[in-house]
């Protein structure tokens, strides 16, 4: 009988200081690098500016997506 296993992810969400959010959707055991994902990942090699992500606070999460950190939805 074959062995069908769970697909479980991580949904991150960021922000940057703009207030924009940034939804990452990652395997449990990837490594997020939060400098190379970004709204726009060009901008800082064009001479634009720097992103600067950092995890959403749970008043946005629960706000905007309708849930609460560390959920499972």
């Amino acid at each position: 009988m074959m062995h069908l296993s769970i697909l479980s992810t991580l949904r991150l969400v960021f922000k940057d200081k703009m207030e924009s959010l940034s939804l990452v959707t990652a395997g449990p055991t990837t490594i997020v690098d939060t400098k190379k994902h970004s709204p726009c990942p060009l901008a800082a090699a064009i001479g634009g500016k720097k992103w600067n992500l950092r995890f959403a606070m749970e008043q946005v999460l629960n706000g905007t997506f309708k849930f609460t950190k560390g959920c499972r939805a």
